[in-house]
């Protein structure tokens, strides 16, 4: 038996020398910035050791902005266009910016054998459905006709120029398939006709079947692949009278808390594992916008923190949201520190050394969702964002909104774009707030934006609506799409609106108009998210349009 005496010294040695650390840890925090020596956040600390990279390098490449100069262009030179597709909220497109196109022999490259067109992902939505990005930045290599022949991500310079040679060479063999190709893929996405008779067949999975099959939200994330709250999915499913949906929702719900950042609250966009590790840290303000309406009945606490995160860093002194906060911290003199460094820190070494920039446009959808978000869950946001919100629509109907038709980017000076998704979050944020305080204002509002989609977006001989106004010109290069998500959307912006509206003319004809768009959206079940067609199929089981 061991003697109690030495027993006891090691006892008080070990005390002691945790007493020690406990010191030194707190005298680091009193005397430094902020944060602790790295060995403090644990050996599972996914901290890199060396997180700063070298100065920011230049674009060296010549971009051409989209638009019919740059396809006329692609045609006289008998040239292909290379699109690139990027966010200013993603890591991975600063990342390309730094690599491939700092790259004087790849720029090189591009100006010898491509008209090179880049866009801002948030700024050009309708070219999101016709180029549907597979992950960030987008490359897609197009036809002069705007046909896409092949489409990639991140590649390094050598990849990259591989890549782009076996196009171009596939390409000049076989010119005439290649335009074959190309009609038929602008028909398929142009013609409304076409798009008409997609419906689903009878041996058609259901959505419980294809959410099982694409989604299993209890799964932590691997190396290869990415894994994302869908916090849209989890707020449609948690309102079915399905048990195996409820459920879902509600692992949905555990599992997205993952990617809240524990420091400001808010959620990231994505994350790699195993075990969630490595999260992508930009942050989007659409993607807080239904974290609140997710997690307001699931975890309200939760709710709650991305809410106070948007009010104190996106939120607009004169009304608005700004569209979202970089993955990465600028610092001055050009040299970025990256996200996954950065926000494994402490709230005051996050401070001490500056906040990620924020994109301060106001784009309409984003500011629909989340005034909507906040005004539909007031106790749980609190007053100040409930007067955020208010402030929000106000700025909007001054500002942004003329016959109906709503500005994609407020300050945005080539005038009015009345896009569906524009349309749709903006007249349900009006609804919200009627609901909210019962102002006339507020359903006269949802209504003139309804009534502009009907002028705007509607389609002869179709219960489906447009994506946008139909091009002017046959030179616009991404034709208006009947897109069957955005419509299942419509008619619940449409059945919620007729549920407010009196009795009367115009209270018949958008219940009418929103059973009409569901039946559509409903017949193209393979191509509408699975949520979203459940979430229709309790609707119309229980004639109820209500949230």
């Amino acid at each position: 038996m061991a003697d109690p005496k030495e027993v006891h010294r090691r006892v008080m040695m070990i005390l002691g020398a945790f007493l020690m650390v406990m010191g030194l840890a707190a005298a680091y925090l009193a005397f430094s910035t902020g944060g602790l020596p790295s060995f403090f956040y644990g050996l599972a600390s996914t901290a890199p050791v060396s997180p700063r990279i070298e100065k920011l390098r230049p674009n060296l490449v010549a971009w051409n902005a989209w638009g019919p100069a740059a396809f006329a262009k692609a045609k006289k030179s008998d040239r292909l266009v290379l699109l690139d597709i990027s966010a200013r909220w993603s890591h991975a497109s600063i990342q390309t910016d730094q690599t491939l196109w700092a790259d004087s022999g790849t720029a090189s490259f591009v100006a010898q054998h491509f008209i090179p067109v880049r866009i801002d992902a948030d700024a050009r939505p309708e070219l999101l459905l016709r180029y549907p990005p597979r992950a960030w930045p987008a490359l897609d290599i197009l036809l002069p006709s705007g046909a896409p022949l092949a489409g990639g991500s991140a590649m390094t310079p050598e990849l990259f120029r591989g890549w782009a040679s076996e196009i171009l060479s596939a390409y000049r063999k076989r010119p005439e398939a290649a335009a074959r190709w190309a009609l038929q893929r602008e028909n398929a996405l142009s013609s409304a006709e076409n798009r008409e008779i997609q419906e689903t067949s009878a041996g058609s999975q259901s959505p419980r079947r294809r959410l099982a099959a694409i989604w299993n939200p209890a799964s932590a994330a691997n190396a290869l692949t990415s894994v994302f709250p869908f916090f849209e999915r989890i707020s449609l499913l948690e309102r079915t009278p399905y048990p195996w949906a409820r459920n879902m929702a509600r692992q949905g719900a555990a599992a997205a808390l993952h990617l809240e950042d524990p420091q400001w609250g808010g959620f990231y966009r994505c994350a790699r594992g195993p075990g969630w590790a490595h999260p992508a840290t930009g942050k989007r303000l659409s993607e807080q916008a239904r974290a609140v309406e997710a997690l307001a009945s699931a975890n309200p606490e939760a709710a709650a923190r991305t809410a106070a995160y948007v009010d104190e860093f996106l939120a607009d002194p004169r009304g608005g949201y700004a569209a979202s906060q970089a993955a990465d911290l600028e610092e001055p003199g050009g040299v970025l520190l990256e996200g996954d460094y950065y926000f494994s820190l402490p709230d005051k070494r996050r401070r001490a050394l500056g906040v990620p920039r924020v994109d301060r446009r106001l784009f309409a959808a984003g500011n629909g969702l989340m005034a909507q978000a906040v005004l539909n869950n007031r106790r749980i946001a609190g007053p100040r964002a409930v007067r955020q919100a208010e402030r929000t629509l106000s700025r909007w109907w001054r500002e942004g909104i003329k016959n109906g038709c709503a500005r994609h980017e407020l300050s945005e000076p080539r005038g009015l774009s009345c896009y569906l998704a524009d349309e749709t979050d903006l007249g349900l944020a009006f609804l919200a707030e009627y609901g909210a305080f019962h102002r006339s204002n507020s359903l006269a509002h949802a209504l003139a934006v309804a009534r502009a989609m009907e002028k705007n977006l509607a389609v002869r001989g179709s219960a489906a609506l447009r994506d946008r106004p139909a091009p002017n010109t046959a030179a616009d290069k991404s034709a208006a799409l009947l897109d069957p998500t955005l419509n299942a959307r419509a008619a619940i912006f449409y059945g919620r609106l007729a549920e407010a509206l009196p009795a009367g003319a115009a209270k018949r004809a958008f219940r009418g108009r929103a059973q009409a768009l569901r039946l559509w959206a409903e017949r193209r079940g393979q191509d509408l998210e699975p949520a979203l067609e459940a979430f229709l199929a309790a609707r119309t089981k229980s004639g109820s349009d209500a949230r």
